[in-house]
């Protein structure tokens, strides 16, 4: 429609677009695939005045689903930035630090709530020792119920 009118976004609206859009889908497909390995246990839902949605863990335990894109830094080094929404930072959290490209999630770990506003999170950060990283997702119902138990 822009192209019929003589418009042409700049390429970074573009690129922002394409990019939001895999960021949805990876969420979706996140969920969809938690949601079918523990269908008696895990359900979607969406936090009043939120888009995103959350999971609801046995009906009253919510958990945060993060996704952290990396950043190359010069020198080549990569880092992933953490940043919860503030919304979200008193749940337990589901962190999925991308590759590179952007297209899947490269690790998961589980956390407890973060309270923290931004964090940029390195290979073998230390930071990441406060949570537990998952091998698989099949692994997520059992250390969220871990971390949820560890706080009563």
């Amino acid at each position: 429609m822009y192209a019929l009118v003589g418009y042409h976004p700049p390429v970074k609206d573009l690129y922002r677009s394409a990019q939001g859009e895999r960021t949805k889908r990876l969420r979706r497909e996140i969920v969809d695939r938690i949601t079918s390995l523990f269908p008696e246990h895990v359900a979607v839902h969406c936090l009043p005045n939120r888009n995103r949605p959350v999971l609801r863990v046995d009906g009253d335990v919510i958990v945060s689903l993060m996704l952290c894109r990396p950043k190359k830094r010069k020198g080549g080094r990569v880092h992933w930035l953490v940043e919860p929404p503030p919304a979200e930072r008193e749940y337990i959290t589901l962190l999925c630090a991308l590759s590179l490209e952007d297209n899947r999630v490269e690790r998961f770990y589980v956390f407890p709530p973060m309270h923290l506003k931004s964090h940029r999170s390195y290979e073998n950060d230390p930071w990441l020792l406060t949570g537990i990283r998952l091998k698989d997702l099949s692994e997520f119902y059992e250390v969220a119920q871990t971390i949820h138990e560890a706080q009563m």
